[in-house]
């Protein structure tokens, strides 16, 4: 997908939440989530909720009935003449995104809301054995039939498999896969609204306990409550109700890359993905001036850095640990301190990248903010199989140039 007549104006982002009334967490229903970030979105913008004339949202996996999209549009008191849905995991946020802007490049619609809000940690629907939903998350059975028989009980587990794959075949260190949720934790330090506010060491991702071997407590994200949007116009709108637009400037997807009998668990389909993106933007990997890569787990960026041609296959773990990855360095990743240290707030996960993509390339980062950013990657994945690498992947390069979109 390529754009020409695509912009962001602006995005939004509330504060995490673990839902845990008893302790004082704060509490929003999601309705009072999408409130939220329309009403900031549209005072940001300067507009009215009648200038809006599209909606694209990601749909929460906290239950709601197949109207509620519409539902929530009369609650809010939105009018809009284009309305979509998804719910693809972790590539939601990209795909968001990706659909809105093709809707406005099409003149389908002029200004669209983005709203991924969630609650996976909702407290009135807890699990009082765990701090699981009460909603099955299996409503069709596939992981009873398909994953649970071979004794893989949850993301964690499977995750694993690819760790240890790339440690055997390529000599991947425990030291180098530690490089990214210690530097992602310093820029959630320089974050206000990341889930945690101190730093970490090696030596205390080191202690961490062992939650799936090989992953220690910090290379898995913790799940929140919250809200994130954002507001895409076209190029000359957006020039009028803001200073510094970022434009969609390419985007590419990839799903079910390999259905082999024996795939390869090392390799993912962003590669696929963002060879998409990258030509249609007109860009390739030298032009990137930093990455704000879906962060599920340590391996998952290691592994997107090589797919996405910032090193070859099987060296992601010494460029990791060669590169300076700090938002001051050669390559900032994960500025905002990614899913891993500001939480992952369930289908909004993804828009964790993209919000922090907009806000360097507005230079809207404060103590964080890159010199003089250019262009950006951000992506999204999904759905990590049994003996197989995530079958869902989403890139999206953004940049503050106009004249790539002359």
């Amino acid at each position: 997908m390529q754009f020409e007549n695509v912009a962001i104006v602006d995005i939004t982002e509330t504060r995490k939440s673990r839902g845990k009334i008893e302790r004082g967490n704060e509490y929003h229903s999601l309705e009072k989530y999408n409130e939220i970030i329309s009403r900031d979105l549209l005072d940001s913008a300067g507009i009215e909720k009648s200038d809006v004339d599209g909606w694209a949202m990601g749909l929460p996996y906290a239950p709601t009935d197949e109207s509620y999209p519409i539902r929530l549009l009369e609650t809010l008191g939105f009018n809009v003449q284009w309305l979509t849905t998804t719910r693809d995991g972790g590539v939601s946020a990209s795909s968001l995104l990706a659909q809105a802007a093709m809707a406005v490049e099409s003149g389908v619609t002029e200004t669209v809301i983005c709203s991924l809000c969630d609650l996976p940690m909702d407290p009135y629907h807890k699990n009082k054995d765990s701090d699981g939903p009460t909603w099955d998350p299996d409503p069709r059975g596939y992981m009873k039939q398909y994953l649970l028989p071979y004794g893989c009980q949850g993301p964690n587990e499977r995750a694993a498999h690819a760790v240890q794959r790339h440690m055997e075949e390529y000599g991947t260190t425990f030291d180098q896969l530690g490089e990214v949720p210690v530097t992602q934790r310093y820029h959630a330090t320089l974050n206000p609204l990341a889930a945690f506010d101190e730093e970490l060491t090696i030596e205390e991702w080191y202690e961490s306990p062992m939650i799936t071997d090989p992953h220690r407590l910090y290379d898995c994200v913790m799940r929140v409550n919250a809200g994130l949007g954002y507001l895409l116009t076209t190029k000359e709108r957006a020039k009028k109700l803001t200073d510094n637009p970022v434009y969609v400037e390419g985007a590419g997807f990839n799903y079910a890359n390999d259905v082999s009998p024996k795939p390869d668990v090392t390799v993912s389909g962003m590669g696929t993905a963002g060879d998409i993106a990258y030509e249609n933007a007109g860009c390739g990997p030298e032009d990137i001036d930093f990455v704000q890569l879906y962060d599920d787990y340590p391996i998952m960026v290691v592994e997107q850095l090589e797919d996405l041609g910032f090193c070859e296959k099987g060296e992601g773990g010494p460029f990791v640990e060669e590169t300076d990855l700090r938002y001051d360095g050669d390559l900032p990743l994960n500025t905002s301190g990614g899913q891993l240290s500001a939480g992952q707030p369930g289908v909004g996960a993804g828009a964790i990248q993209v919000n922090e993509a907009v806000r360097q390339l507005k230079g809207n980062a404060e103590n964080r903010q890159i010199d003089d950013p250019r262009r950006g990657v951000v992506t999204g994945l999904a759905n990590l199989g049994y003996g197989t690498n995530t079958t869902g992947h989403g890139c999206v390069i953004l940049t503050n140039e106009e004249e790539t979109h002359a």
